[in-house]
């Protein structure tokens, strides 16, 4: 990789990297790690440089040596503009890897499916960048099926996205207290769900969200009952102006689980901070 193309992607100078570009400069071409410059402009955000890059036959679909490529590492670190640049430039929004397991240099017969974008959006990411992700085609159930690393034991999205926010809570077992494991309310979840991510039965107990669309018999009946519901309560007499009433029935469809994305952040540094 040279020097002065990896220089100004870091630093998001558009300048430098145009002139680095028009000396005849290969974008294409990677370090010890196998990151290339669209690789380090991606992961820290500059949507100019990635755009660029882009334009310049930057490979939008690199793949470094832990098998990241630019669009997961804007998506671990939250940069939607450059996704977006990225998804534009044709990079490919499910992009995995079937690895073969290895024990001493001899096969174990075993595989394992490295991370998708969404796989990181959702361990590292925020909201939005999951949204973006699934309305570009993301697959809310590709298994990641990692035995080590941050998503070891938590293969899909939504393993990630309970991962993320559960926290233990105190419930009343026979008459004592006894920590629990809850979900704390979050937009990732509806989005996985709604977007056909698969609920585990185990999870019903950890979230009354969950729960409540596994006992309807899935997210369309789940919507559709508290759809009927709104809509009987409407009929009463009680009068609402039109364009008010969809934004009420989408809240009512998911009881009130879309928090604002301030709640995320909030959340997020308080996982950050030490204990």
């Amino acid at each position: 990789m040279d020097a002065d193309l990896k220089a100004a992607a870091l630093r998001g100078d558009l300048a430098a990297l145009c002139r680095a570009l028009n000396d005849g400069k290969d974008p294409r071409l990677a370090d010890e790690d196998g990151d290339t410059v669209l690789h380090y402009a991606a992961s820290n955000g500059h949507v100019r440089c990635v755009e660029l890059l882009a334009l310049n036959d930057a490979d939008v679909n690199a793949r470094n040596d832990y098998y990241r490529t630019p669009l997961t590492m804007a998506a671990a670190s939250g940069h939607v503009a450059s996704i977006r640049a990225l998804l534009a430039a044709g990079a490919n929004v499910n992009a995995s890897w079937r690895l073969r397991m290895m024990n001493a240099g001899v096969p174990t017969g075993e595989f394992m499916d490295t991370p998708t974008a969404l796989h990181w959006a959702v361990g590292f990411g925020t909201a939005e960048v999951v949204e973006v992700l699934l309305a570009a085609g993301a697959s809310a159930d590709i298994n990641a099926e990692a035995q080590y690393g941050p998503f070891a034991a938590f293969p899909t999205a939504l393993d990630q996205a309970m991962k993320r926010y559960e926290f233990e809570a105190e419930v009343i077992v026979r008459g004592s207290p006894r920590p629990r494991p809850r979900v704390r309310r979050n937009r990732m979840v509806p989005l996985l769900v709604r977007a056909g991510a698969t609920i585990k039965e185990r999870y019903a107990d950890r979230s009354d969200y969950l729960k409540a669309v596994l006992d309807a018999g899935g997210v369309r009946a789940y919507e559709r009952l508290h759809r009927s519901t709104l809509a009987n309560i409407l009929n009463r007499g009680n009068r609402l102006p039109t364009d008010v009433i969809p934004k009420i029935v989408d809240y009512w469809a998911h009881v009130g689980w879309y928090a604002i994305e301030k709640d995320d952040r909030e959340y997020d540094q308080e996982l950050d901070s030490p204990a």
